[in-house]
């Protein structure tokens, strides 16, 4: 017996009946990761999480914010100041500008209400591992 599936106008076709169609590509491990959401513990303004990127990968965070606080951001990375924040994103795809406060140092007011969703890049894409926490306070 011949099983035949069509998802999405595309046939698909199994040689019998105990054999399962392909797995979607987003179910294998494939496409891009969801953002970590950065959670602040009750009565804190701020939070630290740690992570590593390698080459060209990019590590992406979310955290809440209101319209007029601060986001204040730094990251301290091992080799020393080889990964940092390359940009911040609010809902609906809006860079924020970042002010540059020193080496591994950045703020930003917000304008809105919304999640803003923070990148950390190696500074030079490389095969070299960067180990880095980033401490993020919004005030």
């Amino acid at each position: 017996m011949k099983l035949v599936i069509v998802i999405c106008g595309v046939i698909l076709s199994a040689a019998s009946v105990g054999h399962a169609p392909p797995t979607p590509l987003a179910q294998r491990g494939g496409g891009k990761a969801e953002p970590n959401r950065i959670h602040f513990k009750r009565g804190t303004s701020s939070a630290s999480v740690t992570g590593s990127v390698r080459s060209s990968e990019e590590a992406e965070y979310v955290v809440e914010a209101r319209s007029g606080q601060t986001i204040y951001l730094e990251v301290d990375a091992v080799p020393k100041n080889s990964a940092v924040v390359s940009k911040v994103v609010q809902e609906g795809g809006n860079e924020v500008p970042l002010k540059k406060g020193g080496p591994g140092r950045w703020s930003a007011k917000l304008s809105e209400d919304s999640d803003y969703m923070i990148a950390v890049t190696r500074v030079k894409p490389d095969r070299t591992i960067s180990r880095y926490t980033l401490k993020v306070r919004i005030i």
